[in-house]
């Protein structure tokens, strides 16, 4: 009855350690698995953060760019301006 006793013990032990190596893994794997979709998470944040720049570059571009009236505006001016000196 001891020796039973004493099997089982040794059993359960020996499943212990399998199942922790085993945990171990599946956490190994787990820690991969999170860390890639960090840099998922990431990159994403990174793509939204680049393309709003670009969009309120590209606004600012709009606004502050002159149209073909201000272009005529800007070469009589400087025509008047050449032909007084």
């Amino acid at each position: 009855m001891r020796s039973d006793e004493a099997c089982e013990e040794l059993h359960c032990s020996v499943a212990r350690e399998n199942m922790s190596y085993h945990h171990r893994i599946a956490a190994n794997r787990n820690d991969g698995i999170t860390k890639m979709n960090g840099y998922w998470s990431w990159l994403g944040t990174m793509l939204v953060i680049l393309l709003t720049a670009v969009t309120i570059a590209g606004i600012a571009e709009a606004q502050t760019s002159l149209t073909p009236a201000d272009l005529q505006e800007e070469e009589k001016l400087e025509r008047e301006f050449t032909d007084a000196w």
